[in-house]
């Protein structure tokens, strides 16, 4: 629904990358268009690989996504650009609410000892919940502005929460398109999802304000150091 409505409202002026000089007259217009971002992501995925670019790969590691795949850059030198497929990220998703979890535990995988999602999205902060206990190391997210952000540890909340309430979480999703936007930017709005628990007899309902609890939660959760190592994942729709 939130692709639809996108399109709906865009005026759908395709721009074909050229040169690295080109300039945009209107940069929001092009990023509302899809076919926009994914031929900009396609043009800096190769401009990324050319050899002017090795010394700010030098050391690093930088993943970039492009239809299916992702590709690893990175350089040894400070030189040369060296870069390959990353097999483990290969992903259908279209959204990267969605597939920037699977980079996530990617990075846990490979030895971050901290995984930092940057996002304004409350959609990614209920993911993160439901998948916190599966990526074996903290999870935090970063959110707010210039002026007002924070680090949210998804771990501390999911463990709070319990595993069933957090296991539930995904099947709201799709309503969660249907209503406002809810994030953790600006005015504090209560969604309340209603959650059918079984329990020893018959099923009986409880009602869970998600945002609010989540929000309770960091507010009791422990003061958070600078991680000295972090993967960072920054979720950009295609």
């Amino acid at each position: 629904m939130e692709r639809q409505h996108r399109a709906a409202t865009a005026s759908q002026v395709v721009v074909k990358i050229g040169h690295a000089d080109q300039k945009l007259p209107n940069w929001k217009k092009f990023l509302a268009v899809s076919a926009n971002k994914v031929a900009l992501v396609d043009f800096l995925l190769l401009q990324w690989k050319l050899p002017e670019y090795a010394p700010h790969l030098f050391h690093r590691s930088l993943y970039m996504c492009h239809g299916n795949n992702c590709d690893l850059l990175t350089s040894t030198d400070g030189v040369e650009v060296q870069s390959w497929n990353v097999a483990a990220l290969v992903c259908p998703h279209e959204e990267a609410d969605t597939r920037l979890f699977l980079h996530a535990q990617n990075a846990a995988v490979n030895g971050a000892c901290t995984v930092i999602v940057r996002s304004p999205d409350t959609d990614v902060a209920v993911l993160g919940c439901a998948l916190a206990r599966k990526i074996p190391t903290e999870v935090l997210m970063h959110t707010g502005t210039k002026q007002r952000s924070r680090y949210i540890s998804l771990t501390t909340i999911a463990e709070l929460l319990g595993e069933d309430v957090c296991a539930a979480f995904p099947g709201f999703m799709p309503s969660l398109g249907e209503i406002p936007r809810v994030t953790f930017l600006g005015e504090e709005r209560k969604l309340h999802c209603v959650l059918l628990v079984e329990g020893t007899g018959q099923p009986w309902r409880r009602l869970v304000s998600h945002l609010t609890l989540m929000t309770s939660c960091c507010r009791s959760a422990r003061a958070l150091p600078v991680p000295c190592m972090v993967g960072l994942v920054f979720p950009t729709s295609m």
